[in-house]
């Protein structure tokens, strides 16, 4: 929150943060969503940062999100 109040872009993976209870997990996603922060997944993430397929990069991160 404090990086989107800063004014940068934040990503967060949903599927890579948790809490003890869904409630609290659920809450929190809605607050930083309307805080501007953008919500993906891992894999998304991954996929975007890698760019393009057919890379090293993408041939050696694709076993770990298959």
């Amino acid at each position: 929150l404090d990086l989107a109040a800063a004014g940068y872009v934040v990503a967060v993976a949903t599927d890579a943060v948790g809490s003890r209870k869904p409630i609290d997990h659920e809450t929190a996603l809605k607050r930083l969503q309307q805080a501007g922060v953008l919500l993906t997944t891992s894999e998304s993430a991954l996929l975007e940062i890698i760019f393009e397929a057919g890379t090293t990069q993408f041939k050696a991160v694709l076993p770990l999100i298959k």
